[in-house]
């Protein structure tokens, strides 16, 4: 099994006071599990440097004396930065030293995440070094709705706009992201379904699933770190109106998608069921993830040479209720509460990346991501 790069939230234990003007942290990996490509992430405000919100940050390794990539986000998009991510490696119940300095020049690191708003098709589309994602907002894209898409890659360089450049050629020179031309493609057939994991009302055994959105909001492009907002306004579920507002974060290192949903109507606070979604391909097998969530492995398409594809939705907090399935897809039924975020993760594993070798892994894989949310690093503060 191939190590598992994954975002782990940060508990803060304690703030405490060193001699010198350098911040220090000290952060513990309590599992067993060696952690390769880890995203880091904290809350800026525990730095205590809210007056230096225009400054670089420079974040050591102790050990190796290694300067590690890093990001600020402003997640409310007030000027002053919330979060403060940085990646490392960390071996199995280790624990590491960092110092934190503040620097008049920026420094650049090196992009490993991506999100464009595409015109004229009005897509969104977002990638990692490992995988990519879109979904539609405009009639161009066909007979869709809300689903997401999936495009897999063969290398860790970025490619949406190289593919959708190709794609929008015209006549001989047009270069199809639906064919592999070396670099991975989009083999993937959402249609009307809900793609890898995008999700939909369910009432009295039915599926209010929205259409296309209407408006996106970008948070941080990188290089770390994406986050966005679609919003998808008018799903109406027996003359209830609804708006969806869905809030989608994507790390370097990982294949899944967190994604925060919210469905806002008149009657705030009243429990609701959600459906996720994996639309079915021909000859995939279907595999309960534990108690908290479903995977689908099986042939990409019906070309041989695209071997195979896994996708996969975790739920955690105890928030799957059932699973079920019809003609076109795979549901995991989740409870939730209007106006109050509903969080899950989604994506997809291909075995041309060379990140999984078959379905074992992949749904290996999946087990992993659960149980590395629920065992974070701890964290203790050294000023």
């Amino acid at each position: 099994m191939r190590f598992i790069p994954f975002l782990l939230c940060l508990f803060f234990i304690s703030i405490v006071y060193g001699d010198d003007n350098k911040i220090k942290i000290e952060v513990k990996n309590t599992s067993s599990v060696e952690q390769k490509n880890v995203i880091v992430s904290m809350q800026y405000q525990a730095l205590g440097l809210k007056d230096k919100v225009n400054k670089d940050l420079t974040i050591i390794d102790k050990k190796t004396n290694d300067r590690l990539p890093s990001q600020l986000i402003d997640e409310n998009l007030d000027g002053i930065p919330d979060v403060l991510l940085f990646m490392c490696d960390f071996q199995p119940q280790e624990v590491k030293l960092f110092s934190f300095s503040v620097s008049e020049k920026k420094t650049v690191t090196e992009p490993l995440v991506n999100v464009k708003y595409v015109l004229p098709r009005k897509d969104v589309a977002w990638e990692n070094d490992r995988i990519a994602y879109r979904i539609y907002g405009s009639p161009l894209a066909g007979d869709v709705l809300n689903g997401i898409d999936v495009w897999v890659k063969r290398v860790r360089y970025q490619i949406i706009d190289k593919w959708y450049g190709g794609d929008s050629l015209k006549g001989k020179e047009r270069i199809s992201y639906h064919i592999d031309h070396g670099e991975g493609a989009d083999f993937f057939l959402v249609g009307k379904s809900l793609g890898c994991g995008s999700s939909a009302i369910l009432f009295d055994n039915k599926i209010y699933q929205a259409g296309l959105f209407s408006y996106y909001r970008i948070i941080a492009k990188g290089p770390l770190r994406i986050v966005f907002e679609v919003y998808y306004p008018d799903i109406v579920v027996q003359d209830k109106k609804f708006l969806e507002i869905k809030r989608i974060t994507l790390d370097a290192g990982t294949n899944l998608n967190k994604i925060e949903d919210v469905f806002i109507s008149e009657d705030s606070g009243l429990p609701i069921e959600i459906v996720c979604g994996l639309v079915k391909r021909s000859g995939v097998t279907l595999h309960k993830v534990g108690n908290i969530g479903i995977s689908l492995w099986g042939p990409t398409d019906t070309e041989p040479m695209n071997e195979f594809l896994g996708t996969g939705i975790i739920v955690p907090e105890n928030k799957l209720l059932r699973i079920y399935e019809d003609s076109l897809q795979v549901y995991a039924v989740c409870s939730a509460i209007t106006g109050q975020p509903f969080t899950y993760y989604t994506g997809a594993g291909w075995t041309r990346s060379g990140d999984f070798k078959d379905m074992d892994e992949w749904n290996q894989y999946l087990e992993s991501y659960l149980k590395n949310i629920e065992m974070p690093l701890v964290i203790r503060i050294l000023k």
